[in-house]
């Protein structure tokens, strides 16, 4: 369903939006201001559900609604209560097996980015998404603040397609931009995983690499391409998250365009130079995550220098207590976490809606 929603005029799209009153970014909900205690987690509950539809509004024309001091947020139990009395459908984390779910009665509570194997890392601005699956909707709660840092972080598309030079617009117009996960040799000295191990000759069927990808990954992995990489090396071939699309998508809940991708986090040099002491197995190398164009040419570092500053002056930092939690749209708001130290516990509801 995203391809029907992906824009394609992307300088026209600006145009439109540079025309539009954009909302204040985050609404910020307390429970003094609906005259309810903190700690009455019933009273919580019962205002949540009577008033779904305006927050459901408000969630689309601020981006997020932040619920600040609310006991009923607390815990895993606690946040899935929450999640259906705002009217979420709850839904699979679109990266599956990667986070454990960790509660809730739903099943679909989901550990937030708390590992502290990589703590140290600056986790960028990225939408959630998988080929096979995109929320539209996300629910985070803080159970638990770490130590120092791990400030939760969120920035707004539509101001992001608003600032971004207009130049650096058109280039991503032009020749898009295509999400490459790993790169090897059609003789499969540098592939992935069990890939190398498979007995395929020189000339790798499309359909056999599918079968290997599926073993190699738990990312619903058979819905991922391998192409020919178009380049001076016939024997190159990528694994891509999508054919190339546009950077800006029309979110079908406002009718608004917005910047859409995840350059901030997936772009190789980027992320290494943000994250120099990231722990092996983590630093995007020469063949694996990178953003490129669909051309596969790279993004030129003046294009990449405009984003990213577009980005950051529209990225908020909030270091979340327990009991705060944030209610996002995912297809106009992406999110990030700073590094921390000490145990963090955050987690999610993922929504279809």
């Amino acid at each position: 369903r995203l391809a029907g929603w992906l824009e394609d005029k992307s300088v026209l799209a600006q145009q439109e939006i540079r025309q539009k009153s954009i909302p204040k970014f985050i609404h910020t909900i307390k429970p003094s201001d609906v005259s309810i205690h903190p700690s009455d987690k019933a009273a919580q509950k019962t205002w949540l559900y009577k008033n779904a539809a305006q927050l459901k509004m408000l969630k689309h024309a601020h981006g997020a609604v932040f619920f600040q001091g609310w006991d009923l947020l607390k815990d895993a139990d606690g946040l899935n209560a929450a999640a259906e009395a705002v009217g979420l459908e709850a839904c699979p984390d679109p990266v599956e097996g990667v986070r454990p779910e960790i509660g809730g009665k739903s099943g679909k509570v989901y550990e937030g980015a708390n590992n502290e194997k990589d703590s140290a890392t600056h986790v960028g601005m990225h939408y959630e998404a998988a080929p096979s699956q995109i929320p539209l909707s996300a629910f985070f709660a803080c159970f638990e603040a770490a130590d120092s840092g791990g400030e939760f972080l969120v920035c707004d598309g539509r101001r992001v397609l608003r600032d971004i030079d207009t130049k650096t617009l058109s280039t991503f117009q032009s020749r898009k931009h295509v999400w490459v996960l790993n790169e090897f040799s059609s003789d499969l000295s540098s592939a992935p995983g069990v890939l190398k191990y498979l007995p395929f000759a020189n000339e790798v069927h499309r359909e056999m690499m599918t079968i290997g990808l599926d073993l190699m990954s738990p990312f619903n992995a058979h819905q991922y391409k391998v192409v020919r990489r178009p380049n001076e090396k016939e024997s190159q071939l990528a694994v891509i998250f999508s054919d190339p699309v546009p950077v800006t998508i029309r979110n079908p809940a406002t009718g608004l365009p917005n910047w859409f991708c995840t350059l901030d986090a997936t772009h190789r040099d980027t992320f290494n130079k943000r994250n120099p002491n990231a722990i092996k197995g983590q630093k995007f190398t020469s063949n694996n995550l990178d953003i490129v164009h669909g051309d596969f040419g790279k993004i030129s570092e003046k294009d990449l220098e405009n984003s990213l500053a577009a980005i950051k002056s529209n990225t908020v930092e909030i270091a979340m207590k327990p009991g705060d939690g944030m209610l996002l749209d995912n297809l106009s708001v992406t999110h990030g976490r700073k590094p921390f130290s000490g145990k963090r516990k955050h987690a999610v509801v993922w929504a279809s809606n």
